[in-house]
This record gives C-alpha cells, structure tokens and sequence, in this order.
C-alpha cells in the first residue's frame, strides 16, 4: 500500500518515507515505514511478531530484535511510550497492535482534521447495533 493515511494527527506519507503533524516533517527508513504500514492495514487487530518479519523482510533471516527496533523508532517517531501507549500497543511474546484512528485517504486527497470530541447531549436516543433498539445516553452532570 503506497497510499497516504493518517495515524490519529499524523499524516503518513509511505511513498516519501515520511510522517508529518503541525507541518513538522519526518522520515523513517524504508523497513520501519513497512512495519507502519503493515500495522495500519491491520489497525486495531494485533498483528503477530512472525507475520511482520516475513512481511517486512521476506527474503532475510533477521531477528526479533530488528522488529523490536523498528517498533521503538516507530514509538520515538510519534512520541508514544511503550508504558502508557496512545499509538503502538505491545502483546508480550504475540506481537504489536496499533491502536491509534487509522484513516485511508482517496489518492490526492487533503488529510483530514479529526472532529473535536464533544460529550453526547443528556437525553439524546442513539441508534444501537442491536437490530432496531435505541439506547439514551446520559451526559456529563
């Protein structure tokens, strides 16, 4: 996928290698690029520690710790913590999920800004997912 996307804020530019938040620029090595890619085509799913290895580096034996690396310039890229993740979460000894919004954007289109999060009004119905039921949401007090 060489498409633009965003990850929450940033804009992920794979075809330059780059990422971007606040017209403040950034480039990442090919392979740590692949490893966010691969990543955000699989956001919110854990993606196993095998499968980006051979997605990543298909033709060469590498080792976990090369993965583990490029997960750490990754988190170093986006000012995450692997601690208190907001954008890259680890599952001990399985693999790595992204957790952050991941949108695809159209080919030339303009990143979008993401809506600011406003609290539901109180007494609001809103559609469930369950076939036809309507639950009321409570706001804050």
């Amino acid at each position: 996928m060489d498409d633009d996307f965003q990850v929450g804020t940033w804009l992920i530019r794979p075809r330059l290698n780059s990422i971007s938040k606040d017209k403040k620029a950034q480039r990442l090595e090919p392979k740590v690029m692949h490893v966010l890619v691969c990543l955000a085509e699989h956001a919110g799913d854990v993606v196993g520690r095998e499968r980006l290895i051979h997605a990543v580096w298909p033709d060469t034996f590498v080792t976990d710790d090369v993965l583990t690396r490029a997960v750490s310039e990754l988190r170093r890229a986006f000012g995450d913590d692997a601690h208190s993740p907001r954008f890259i979460e680890s599952i001990p000894k399985v693999g790595y999920r992204l957790i952050a919004p991941v949108e695809f954007l159209a080919p030339g289109a303009a990143p979008m800004k993401p809506a600011a999060k406003t609290p539901p009004l109180q007494g609001v119905r809103e559609p469930s997912s369950s076939m036809g039921v309507t639950r009321t949401v409570s706001g804050p007090t």
